[in-house]
């Protein structure tokens, strides 16, 4: 493809923005957190604030074709405005929609970047952070661009194809987890639910509570995840009973053939027998029951993670300037980056250097 054959446009309307949003092309390739249901339950529950919006939309020019769509939002880091995905603390994996016979060859998508670049208006940089490798199978043309550095964040898949036996097996606690499984069954009878919809918004305000209890739950935060499940068969929440009363729960999306989890919570007057634990256990056991290839439980590196045998996938961000000022923020951070790499080689060359004279005396 050339450039020519590409029309690149960037509304920042907010009601044309939203409007564009809901009435995208079914057929788009899309990542979990940028589905239609995803994504109208984020607008509805950020409609009283109205951040400021941009939608950037590159079509065929000759058929008008929605080809690559990159919704974005204007944010502030470190006192500077930028231009950030669609996110706001709720999306784990940030990801353009793509139209299935989209894939410019690499010097394209730079020209096309370059052409987002100019158009958009307010924000000093772009900072796009959690970006996968893969969008619905396909290699995600924003790796294209110059320079994508590896993110902070990194993703944790659990592969579930070869069965729940198998699966169990590789738990590093594995025998600890069946103890506390044991000693709190002889607590009561113990049972595990999934549900979706209405039957499961009095689980998810009991899953927001206990975890309000530990953490610095934001109220709309609480409120994209209640519209989520309102919205449609995206959300599933999954309790822990003992006796016919919660202990335990959790909180995920399923599309694509995989589960991917958001929250755990647990009334901590159980603590003592991991419920958090054994409620997501027990969600990977659904999980393989209902035919899903992965068990993803998102980004963040809680130890307790790797117990159950993930993998790390790697995630990207870009930064790009769009304003002088940016261009020298970006030059800072560079020059940040390269003094802690410098001081981190230092440090392991002095540790070195010190291994090889062996000890020293007083």
């Amino acid at each position: 493809m050339q450039t020519m054959d590409h029309r690149v446009r960037v509304v920042t309307d907010v009601r044309t923005v939203e409007e564009q949003l809901r009435g995208l092309p079914t057929e788009l390739l899309r990542g979990p957190f940028q589905q239609a249901s995803w994504i109208g339950a984020w607008l509805a529950a950020h409609a009283e604030t109205r951040p400021t919006l941009a939608l950037v939309t590159v079509t065929d020019a000759s058929t008008g074709a929605v080809l690559f769509v990159l919704p974005l939002m204007l944010d502030t880091r470190s006192g500077v405005p930028c231009w950030t995905a669609l996110d706001d603390g709720v999306s784990d994996y940030n990801a353009p929609l793509l139209a299935p016979d989209f894939r410019p060859p690499p010097q394209v998508m730079r020209r096309i970047w370059a052409q987002v670049r100019e158009r958009l208006p307010l924000g000093d940089m772009i900072f796009l952070e959690k970006i996968p490798e893969r969008i619905a199978g396909r290699r995600n043309p924003l790796l294209d661009l110059a320079r994508p550095r590896p993110s902070r964040f990194v993703g944790h898949p659990l592969a579930l194809a070869d069965g729940l036996a198998a699966v169990r097996a590789r738990y590093r606690a594995g025998r600890s987890l069946a103890r506390k499984h044991r000693k709190l069954g002889r607590r009561g009878t113990l049972d595990f639910i999934v549900l979706s919809g209405a039957r499961a918004a009095p689980h998810l305000e009991q899953l927001m509570r206990w975890r309000e209890r530990r953490y610095d739950t934001r109220p709309i935060t609480t409120d994209f995840y209640r519209r989520l499940l309102d919205d449609g068969d995206l959300a599933r929440v999954g309790m822990l009973r003992l006796d016919g009363t919660a202990v335990a729960g959790c909180y995920a999306i399923v599309c694509d053939g995989a589960l991917r989890l958001l929250v755990t919570a647990f009334d901590t007057q159980w603590k003592n027998w991991s419920p958090g634990l054994l409620a997501i256990d027990e969600m990977i056991g659904w999980a393989c029951c209902e035919g899903l290839d992965v068990f993803d439980f998102t980004i963040g590196s809680e130890p307790y993670k790797f117990d159950f045998g993930v993998a790390s996938e790697r995630l990207w961000e870009i930064r790009s300037s769009l304003r002088l000022r940016g261009s020298l923020i970006l030059r800072l951070l560079g020059a940040r980056r390269l003094a802690a790499g410098l001081a981190r080689g230092t440090a392991a060359g002095f540790a070195r250097a010190r291994a090889r004279l062996g000890p020293v005396g007083d």
